[in-house]
């Protein structure tokens, strides 16, 4: 019943509402002295009860109703520091206004005006969450926020974002700064402004970036100082409570901005894995139960100086440490031909991490249409994981059966200079060059008891990359383009210590090109045609030896010897409004998934992360928006046929796939929201895996009363995020299932004191890594 519910509500919010002739209202909001007002408020109101029909949000000077019915409107502008405008306007065609914002002569203390403005919106195939001011700002950490984006999911041990659509991990930026997990992990939600999920990055995001996240943290207005004190009470299967303050102070030319939260986690983790190997008479079945406590500070700052209305240099620092102390208890099922043996393994894990990330950022205007930019960054990531293992066969007692300690560090120094230049009013060159390296030191001791062996190994690598784009974007005619190229030459070196040679070493270069060409047809109608060349690079901390240990017969490792995924994209977008539909042809060369490899001589089964050898498909993703009075709607479909080949894998017939998601925004009075978010995913058949459906509603209330904010949050009201897949790989069969601890109640409160005027804060990651170091 559960999983017929979001169908049903998908089909209800995409009821159409291309009714009668509708218009487009669009302008341009500037103060005094014709400059554009970057950000603020549009709503459309009703002339007779100034009932809202729509809202919308300024972005650099310019706004746009769609889908309005001719009549006669109130048109109502507002924008941080300056006197709210009226005016009345009559809608009879497509039709474009200019508005003049006088400046308020004192600024007044800071009201925040909650729930009026949908939190998804669409632009240009692209799409919009915001954060600030909505229920979204009440979500305790970062990654389930982004998760929260249609097509955007977090893997079975949440270790990963996945994008639905592009079938891999999306590039997460912050403020036009490269972050990983680590990062996102240590932001806290409440500085957080907008989230874009930008689906055909040009050439000067990096290679890997087939979709990014980019995250727009609050731009203050005023000088002087503000602080928010929040307090979120989660009740998932254990208690969890996030408290934090953020604060920023500015005067003059000076912004200082810092936050500190601290996290009192409780995490409930449990599994359960099958691996057989039928002609040999091989069984081992597993559930593992893992129940920690893990306290982690987050914490970060920055200070911005603006040199000139031009010019500025900033620096930001950012990090986390978190201290788990989990004991992981794995009751398991051993056959060997005929001997069976059922084991209790426990292991009692110490886990340190570290994570530290400094930016520094200097931007030059040097003529009125070229800008530089020139950035440094420094990151370092560090984890030390000590365990104990002892098994119990057949209840016969706890026998003590080796000791680990695991050392891990992490470290990535990289440079960048962009160089943008407007050729004319209608063409744009953006080129730039950036350069890094990365180290990457592994220590691993361990000692067995029966027999007594002890064994150390140290692992270490190094990788230098040089990259070089250079891009094109503009308008011909009424035919807009972007084209773009970018040259990358990486090379590879790593081996353990002592040893005679390296284990891997590569020296490799690629020419990523990508290009886009938008056909428009009408006012409402365009046609996109793009190609895309991209890579997939291993994580840092996948390249390394180190293991986890399951049970006697079962160990999950790194895989040293991962090669980046090429992937080459084609893809045509249908715009009509608000609504569009793209459609993607892919194919990628080396795909990394799962895989099992059997040992003989020790009787391991030993998971990992491997190469296939190809993969390709089609994508369809079809969104569309709706609004009715009070009623703000985004709704998106994505369906999936895709085939994994490899000759080591025992391949199933592949099937299509559907991915159904929507958000509901209720409007219930001032200051009061409801919204209803709702996902469906179908089971898929790749060829190579077999997962199950998956599907999640969320519900939410948020009131702001003067300076408080109060929310209340279900998430996974249906407990539906269990995951589960199979297959055979090397003549290993799995089937493995990860129980989900995503269902959530939380409470959230938050304070907000204090007043800013003119901030300017912004920061730029350099590091084109940054996503690979977690």
């Amino acid at each position: 019943m559960r999983y017929i519910i979001l169908p049903v509500i998908l089909l209800f919010c995409v009821l159409p509402v291309f009714a009668q002739n509708k218009y487009k209202l669009a302008g341009t909001v500037v103060d005094s002295l014709n400059k554009p007002v970057e950000t603020g408020d549009a709503f459309l109101l009703k002339t007779a009860d100034s009932v809202q029909v729509q809202a919308t949000l300024v972005q650099h000077g310019t706004f746009q109703f769609d889908n309005i019915e001719s009549g006669t409107y109130l048109l109502k502008l507002s924008s941080s520091g300056f006197l709210v405008n009226f005016s009345t306007v009559t809608v009879n065609s497509t039709m474009k206004v200019n508005i003049v914002l006088t400046v308020r002569v004192k600024a007044l203390q800071e009201v925040e005006v909650t729930g009026s403005k949908p939190v998804i919106t669409t632009k240009d195939g692209n799409m919009k969450m915001e954060v600030d001011n909505t229920i979204m700002a009440t979500i305790p950490n970062p990654l389930d926020l982004i998760a929260k984006l249609p097509g955007i999911q977090l893997s079975g041990d949440r270790q990963s974002v996945v994008s639905i659509e592009a079938r891999s991990e999306p590039l997460i930026y912050l403020d036009n700064q490269r972050i990983t997990l680590n990062e996102l992990n240590a932001l806290s939600v409440r500085d957080i402004k907008s989230i874009d999920l930008i689906s055909n990055p040009s050439a000067k995001y990096e290679a890997s970036g087939r979709v990014v996240i980019a995250i727009t943290r609050k731009q203050n207005k005023f000088d002087g100082y503000k602080i928010d004190l929040s307090e979120a009470a989660s009740f998932k299967r254990r208690y969890n409570n996030y408290a934090g303050i953020n604060a920023s102070v500015k005067k003059n030319k000076i912004e200082v901005k810092g936050n500190f939260n601290y996290n009192r986690m409780n995490p409930w983790e449990s599994n359960r894995s099958l691996f057989s190997i039928e002609d040999q008479k091989y069984k081992t079945e597993y559930t593992v139960l893992s129940i920690s406590k893990a306290p982690q500070l987050l914490y970060g700052g920055g200070l911005f100086y603006q040199i000139n209305k031009d010019d500025y240099f900033s620096v930001n620092a950012n990090g986390f440490y978190r201290q788990d102390k989990f004991p992981i208890r794995n009751n398991s099922y051993l056959q060997e031909d005929v001997v069976i043996d059922k084991v209790l393994t426990t292991t009692t894990n110490d886990r340190s991490r570290r994570f530290i990330s400094t930016i520094g950022n200097y931007s030059k205007k040097l003529k009125k249409s070229s800008q530089l930019f020139l950035g440094a960054q420094y990151s370092r990531f560090s984890e030390d994981l000590t365990t104990d293992v002892s098994n119990n066969y057949n209840n016969t007692g706890d026998v003590p059966t080796q000791d680990r300690f695991q050392k891990a560090k992490i470290e990535v120094l990289a440079g960048k200079a962009d160089y943008d230049r407007k050729l004319n009013n209608d063409l744009k060159w953006e080129s730039g060059v950036n350069v890094y390296q990365a180290w990457s030191d592994v220590f691993m001791d361990i000692e067995e008891y029966n027999p007594p062996v002890a064994s150390q190994t140290n692992y270490k690598y190094t990788e230098k990359n040089y990259a070089g784009y250079t891009n094109i974007s503009g308008k011909i005619k009424t035919y807009n383009f972007s084209a773009g190229l970018r040259l990358e030459h990486t090379n590879v070196d790593g081996g353990f210590k002592n040893n005679s040679g390296p284990v891997v070493k590569r020296d490799q270069t690629f020419l990523f090109p990508k290009a886009s060409f938008v056909i428009p047809i009408d006012s409402t109608k365009s046609l996109t045609l793009a190609y895309t060349r991209t890579i997939t690079r291993p994580n840092f901390t996948n390249l390394s030896q180190i293991t986890i240990y399951l049970n006697p017969r079962t160990a999950f490792s790194r895989n040293i010897n991962l090669l980046p995924t090429i992937n080459d994209e084609v893809s045509a977008r249908y715009q009509y409004k608000g609504n569009f539909l793209r459609v993607v042809y892919y194919r990628q060369t080396n795909p990394v998934y799962f895989g099992t490899e059997y040992d003989q001589q020790t009787n391991i089964v030993t998971i990992k992360d491997r190469n296939y050898a190809r993969e390709e498909g089609v994508t369809a993703i079809l969104t569309i928006p709706a609004k009715y009075r009070f009623w703000n709607s985004i709704n998106t479909v994505i369906g999936n046929f895709s085939k994994v080949k490899d000759s080591n894998a025992i391949l199933n017939s592949p099937k299509p796939n559907l991915y159904l998601y929507t958000n509901n925004q209720f409007r219930l009075g001032k200051n009061f929201t409801f919204v209803l978010n709702g996902w469906y995913l179908t089971k898929r058949f790749t060829g190579l895996y077999e997962r199950n459906e998956l599907s999640a509603v969320d519900a939410g209330l948020i009131k702001t009363i003067k300076k408080f904010t109060f929310s209340a949050m279900w998430n996974d009201m249906f407990r539906t995020l269990s995951s589960n897949q199979k297959f055979i790989i090397n003549n290993i069969r799995s089937d493995q299932t990860y129980y989900e601890d995503v269902r959530e109640f939380v409470i959230t409160v938050k304070f907000s004191f204090g007043d800013i005027k003119k901030s300017a804060y912004k920061n730029v990651n350099v590091d084109e890594t940054m996503d690979r170091v977690k």
